[in-house]
């Protein structure tokens, strides 16, 4: 059986950890900063690691985590999470292939930006985190209208993305 070189493996899925925290932080400086404590993280908890769980898919369980204790830290995160595994696995997976095809993350952005404003705006704070009733406080809407707000709008992003 072939030994895993940890350093190895994390030096070779660096690019793709950066295209996933471009998706995550549109700034240049955030998104470096949230990839070096992603690696931080990972070489701190080396020994956590079990061998037996997908590598890359750990990486990206940090990456999430992190970002998602840097916006509830900021109170008020402008950013997107496009990864959220609460939103639903079918978007993750869309938009991990889109990451491991290298596309630009300016191109998800944009199909994001298309989505009605209606839409947009619960889904956005979904994806950022917040609750179903924190959103439904902050935006006035009933807790009923926001799901199904999310609820189309994943659907929607799903085709558009699906359709590119």
């Amino acid at each position: 059986m072939e030994s895993f070189d940890f350093e190895q493996e994390l030096i070779g899925l660096q690019g793709k950890l950066r295209n996933y925290a471009y998706l995550l932080f549109p700034q240049k400086e955030d998104a470096e900063d949230l990839l070096q404590e992603t690696l931080l993280k990972a070489l701190e908890n080396r020994e956590r690691y079990n061998e037996n769980v997908n590598f890359k898919g750990w990486l990206y369980t940090i990456m999430h985590n992190t970002f998602v204790n840097i916006c509830k830290s900021k109170k008020c995160c402008l950013f997107l999470s496009l990864s959220d595994e609460n939103i639903g696995a079918d978007i993750t997976r869309t938009i991990e292939d889109f990451v491991a095809d290298e596309l630009s993350f300016e191109e998800v952005y944009q199909m994001v930006d298309e989505l009605p404003e209606n839409l947009r705006v619960v889904l956005s704070m979904r994806l950022k985190g917040f609750k179903y009733l924190e959103i439904a406080a902050h935006t006035g809407i009933p807790l009923g209208l926001v799901k199904s707000r999310i609820f189309y709008g994943k659907k929607m992003l799903k085709e558009m993305l699906s359709d590119f």
